[in-house]
This record gives structure tokens, sequence and C-alpha cells, in this order.
């Protein structure tokens, strides 16, 4: 479902509204809205497929232990780094809670092994002072956030059966800014009903069907 059919049938459900009385932009904002949260639902009942994958990279810097993660990222599924440049030296990596390190962190070299990594708010760690510039040299496979639907004919990246969640919710804001309480009791149960149609199928996805990997390179700062 494109873009602004999720308008008309979101105007639809409140009652053949116009767009002047639920502007094309505001539907947009809200639309765009429970879109993130519909796919952030999807990566958290997926298991192990990838929703809305990604792959970006970052050079690895003498001495630097700290790398910024991507702005759109919504979960890490792995890490590896190559700590020397050579077409086989990567390491996959495993995050490491600060509360299990023996040593103090303040120490110019907390060495648990190259295989191991902190992530702090949206920072990865090293637990070793690279020795070696290397291009490219962090690589992370991560979920990311949506784009934001702009065009009409933008499609959300969801199966059709998960789409409701996204006209319910919009409903629902309406509903809300309308202080209209039977539509607000409404559009709360049709978008639960949406959520969990949706969570349903994402984790049941790995028996009932091949998944979409949206895949591409990026570096990030």
């Amino acid at each position: 479902m494109t873009l602004i059919n999720i308008r008309a049938k979101t105007r639809f459900l409140l009652g053949e509204l116009t767009s002047t009385q639920y502007s094309d932009a505001n539907l947009n904002t809200n639309i765009n809205q429970w879109y993130q949260q519909a796919i952030e639902e999807a990566v958290l009942s997926s298991g192990d497929w990838e929703i809305n994958g990604e792959v970006a990279t970052t050079d690895l810097v003498i001495d630097q232990k700290e790398y910024v993660f991507p702005t759109d990222l919504i979960q890490i599924k792995r890490i590896e780094i190559n700590y020397d440049g050579s077409a086989n030296g990567w390491w996959k990596v495993e995050h490491v809670d600060m509360r299990e390190i023996g040593s103090a962190l303040s120490n110019t070299d907390v060495f648990l092994g190259k295989n191991y990594v902190r992530v702090f708010d949206n920072s990865l760690i090293l637990l070793v002072n690279p020795v070696t510039a290397v291009t490219a040299g962090i690589k992370i496979y991560y979920s990311t956030e949506p784009t934001a639907l702009s065009a009409d004919d933008d499609t959300p990246n969801l199966p059709e059966l998960a789409v409701p969640y996204l006209y319910n919710g919009a409903a629902l804001d309406y509903a809300v800014r309308a202080d209209s309480s039977s539509d607000i009791n409404k559009f709360s149960s049709l978008l639960e009903g949406s959520k969990q149609a949706l969570k349903k199928h994402y984790s049941n996805r790995q028996q009932i069907g091949n998944p979409k990997i949206k895949r591409a390179y990026q570096a990030f700062a």
C-alpha cells in the first residue's frame, strides 16, 4: 500500500475526513512515526532474521578507541574488526559489560583480547589501542531505522498485513487530538490488534517464508 493509499484509508476510517481536516503534512508525520515503531517492533520480534539490514564501515585509526555508531542504528547484529589490514585479518568481536572488566578502564590499555569491545551510549569502544591504520577496518552489521515515506507512491518496507498498524496509529493520533473518547477506544483496540499481527508475522517468519533483506554498504563517522 502506497503512502497516498495509507492517507486515504486513515481519513476513511475517521469518517471520510478531508485534507483540510487532516492535512497531508500532519498525516505524513504521524504515519512515519508509526512506521518507525513498526520497524522497531519487527526488529525485536524477528529473532535471527534481518529487518532493514545494513552493513556500515569506518576506518580504524591508530590509537583511537572510540568510534561513533551510525545515527540510524536500531539493533546491532554483528561487529567485525580488521586490526592489521590483511585480507583474512578479520576478528568477530563480542560486547563486554564494563562491570565485568577487572582492570581500571582509565588505564592506557585494558586488554581482554581483540575479540572484545564495549558499547557505550552511541559509541563503540575498543579495548586495545589500534597500532595500524586500516581503511574500512571496522564493519557493523545492523538493523536500521526506516527511510521516511514522503512521495505519494512511497511504500513502507513492511508486509501488507502490517500496514494497518500505520493507519490505525495515525487515526488514533487524530482521535486524541479531537478528544474523541469513542474513537480513542476504538483505534487503541485496532492498533493493538495490528501490533500483535505484526509481531506474530515476524516472530514466525523463519517458518513462513524467505526474508526480505535490504543491505547496503555505507561509511559511518
